[in-house]
């Protein structure tokens, strides 16, 4: 039996979709009209006219946008010797602001009639009493009521569609669940198979879908902008801004149809059903064609919480990363069958995380495995929506804390055997991670070694975090313009301080950490100026990795980390930071290296 939330959102898409076919067929069909008669009046004769009345009508508009005007005529005209009286003024009889239209025509019909000088009109000849002033098609308005027309249908089509694969959906989970009340891993079908597919061909339709509005929504303002040009407003030339976004995501669907095409259906082939917390995920990414690397594939398991936010103003969607891991494999890891290429998937799984649960659409948690290999011309990459839940397999002591801890030397456990790592293992050797995150290893002049984040070592970072600041910047600036109070941009201006320090610590920021027989030395700061901080061997438990922020680009999330050394007290060290996690774990496997070569 479906849920009262279901049967609720259901009857809200059929309420939201009827009025809305409805209103597309309504705008249409006014667009429709207008065309239409603009071609009949094309076989209309031109005959002379007596402005005898003209009103120019102006109203308050119910939005931002200004007054807006229609005007009232009366003129007479004279065809095969009779005198004939007509007051239609324009093809369109709604009233409108676009283009000055109707201030401009008022004023020019209010000239003739003062000066008494003839004015043209248009005469039906199969009809004499229909005739009109002004025939000319508006581009912009007939656009607008053409493309909205449009943009109405398709999204109540869409509405409806989504509709019934809800209902359909719905009717499958509820069998599934019937079937299998203790197992939620099954309740939806390509999990049943533990055959997951990836989410490609979906994010290339979405993209389609949502370009396909875009510009339906955005195309009639190429033909209001023209008009307003041609009437002497270049300031409306910004408003092209919109259709040039609109071609943007026509470039991005372009992208992603050649991704699909170039890879086809990739999926994932799960070595059990489901994940487990406190566990592993295992198993096989199958890709329909032959890869061939040059450069290292990155695997990425996340777990991403997105809910709805409330405020007074407005309601959205916002992710939330709780937990990410990556690993990194050479091209040798890729196993070459027929016309296919298979790659091995292994990652434990920290038990204190949430299980997959999108059974309310306002508080998902969602566990995706992510693959990423560079190559020439389109970059592959393929996502899946993974099952992750709790069995009788989950070890508690697999955690969070545990999968980001390194101890400086190997832990035994009470039959004094080495209790064996649980961090996945990159098959690039650490000297490549190291390289690959932008550290550089020196030796010492008195013995050890260095491992040196120099400055400027994420320059597409610091760009972004530039671009940004750059449009906050501007922000603030907008709002003094525009009269927003002082203390907004106050407000605004101390939140930018510490964007600027971060910035200048991605620009000019130097991490060393220096390992020796004295023990480790840490100094952080801009020109690598910073304070140092010394730790001896004795005195140190452990290194562990600690979240940092998460960057969003092209739709995926980056997570940063920190190496922290822990010392006995419980008190840490910040070493080098902005790191992802196959970085961190490299740079720990180093300095734990470096610790048992010094420390004898």
């Amino acid at each position: 039996m479906p849920s009262a939330k279901n049967i609720f959102g259901t009857g809200c898409l059929t309420l939201l979709a009827f009025p809305m076919l409805i209103g597309g067929i309504a705008v249409l069909r006014m667009g429709i009209d207008a065309y239409t008669t603009w071609r009949a009046m094309q076989t209309w004769q031109e005959v002379p006219a007596h402005i005898e009345e003209v009103k120019l009508n102006e109203f308050d508009s119910d939005g931002d946008g200004g007054p807006i005007y229609s005007v009232d005529a009366c003129y007479t005209y004279h065809w095969e010797g009779r005198e004939y009286m007509g007051n239609r003024v324009s093809i369109h009889k709604s009233k409108d602001n676009h283009a000055s239209f109707y201030p401009r025509i008022y004023k020019e019909l209010d000239e003739h009639r003062m000066r008494e000088q003839a004015f043209r009109c248009y005469v039906d000849p199969m009809d004499p009493t229909q005739s009109i002033l002004y025939r000319d098609l508006r581009r912009g308005i007939v656009a607008a009521e053409f493309f909205g027309g449009v943009l109405f249908l398709g999204a109540a089509c869409f509405l409806l569609s989504g509709l019934v694969f809800r209902l359909v959906r719905t009717d499958n989970t509820e069998a599934l669940k019937r079937q299998y009340p203790n197992a939620p891993w099954y309740w939806k079908q390509e999990w049943c198979a533990g055959v997951i597919h990836s989410k490609s061909k979906a994010k290339m339709l979405k993209t389609l879908l949502f370009a396909v509005f875009w510009n339906l929504a955005s195309a009639p303002l190429c033909f209001i902008v023209v008009d307003e040009v041609q009437d002497g407003n270049t300031k409306i030339l910004l408003a092209l801004i919109f259709p040039a976004i609109g071609v943007v995501f026509i470039i991005a669907f372009i992208y992603l149809f050649l991704r699909w095409l170039k890879f086809g259906k990739t999926t994932f082939h799960m070595a059990s059903v489901p994940g487990v917390l406190g566990g592993r995920l295992r198993g096989t990414i199958r890709i329909p064609t032959v890869l061939l690397l040059k450069k290292e594939i990155v695997l990425v398991l996340e777990c991403v919480r997105t809910y709805r936010t409330h405020d007074s103003k407005e309601s959205g969607k916002e992710n939330v990363v709780l937990w990410q891991m990556d690993t990194v494999l050479l091209p040798s890891a890729l196993l070459h069958k027929g016309r296919a290429t298979f790659l091995p998937v292994d990652f434990y799984v920290p038990y204190d995380k949430p299980v997959s649960n999108d059974s309310n659409p306002d508080n998902t948690f969602t566990w995706t495995l992510r693959v990423e290999a560079p190559m020439p011309g389109v970059n592959f990459t393929a996502s899946f929506d993974v099952p992750i839940f709790k069995t009788a397999q989950s070890d508690i002591d697999i955690n969070s804390t545990a999968l980001n801890r390194y101890y400086k030397t190997a832990k035994m456990n009470t039959d004094g055997r080495v209790v064996p790592s649980r961090i996945p293992a990159n098959t690039l050797p650490t000297a490549g991670m190291l390289r690959r995150a932008g550290l550089r290893v020196e030796p010492l002049p008195r013995g050890g070694v260095a491992i040196i984040s120099p400055m400027l070592r994420q320059p597409m970072l610091a760009l972004s975090m530039l671009l940004f600041i750059v449009l906050w910047g501007g922000a603030i600036k907008l709002g003094q313009h525009l009269g927003v109070p002082i203390y907004f941009s106050v407000i605004f201006g101390i939140c930018l301080v510490p964007m600027l320090w971060f910035f200048l610590e991605l620009v000019v920021g130097m991490r060393r950490l220096e390992v020796n027989r004295e023990g480790i030395r840490v100094r952080n700061g801009l020109f690598g100026l910073g304070v140092s901080k010394h730790i001896s061997f004795d005195m140190l438990d452990h290194l562990e990795i600690e979240d940092g922020m998460s960057v969003t680009s092209a739709g995926s999330t980056k997570q940063y980390h920190a190496v922290v050394l822990r010392k006995r007290d419980g008190k840490g060290i910040k070493s080098i930071t902005q790191l992802q996690h196959s970085e961190a774990r490299a740079l720990m496997q180093a300095v734990c290296a470096a610790i048992r070569d010094y420390s004898k």
